[in-house]
């Protein structure tokens, strides 16, 4: 499976999970968190790795999952 497709897949379990489909666990947010890190890490690569911008690639990526599922990230019940 390719990085992007499992991207995806990740955003489409988040989309699924922040809908409202079922409760959410410590487990769940560490599956975003996850995905977060993965679209961070992706990023830094398409920019050649260039060091002092970690932070800037995982704003960017949160914000890009947010953006996508139109809603805040959840916290654990």
């Amino acid at each position: 499976m390719g990085a992007h497709t499992r991207v995806e897949k990740e955003i489409e379990f988040i989309s699924e999970l922040t809908a409202g489909c079922r409760s959410i666990t410590e487990a769940d947010v560490e599956r975003l968190q996850s995905a977060v890190a993965e679209a961070a890490y992706y990023k830094a690569e398409r920019r050649g790795f260039a060091p002092g911008l970690d932070v800037s690639d995982w704003l960017e990526a949160e914000s890009e999952i947010k953006r996508h599922m139109n809603r805040p990230l959840p916290t654990p019940d």
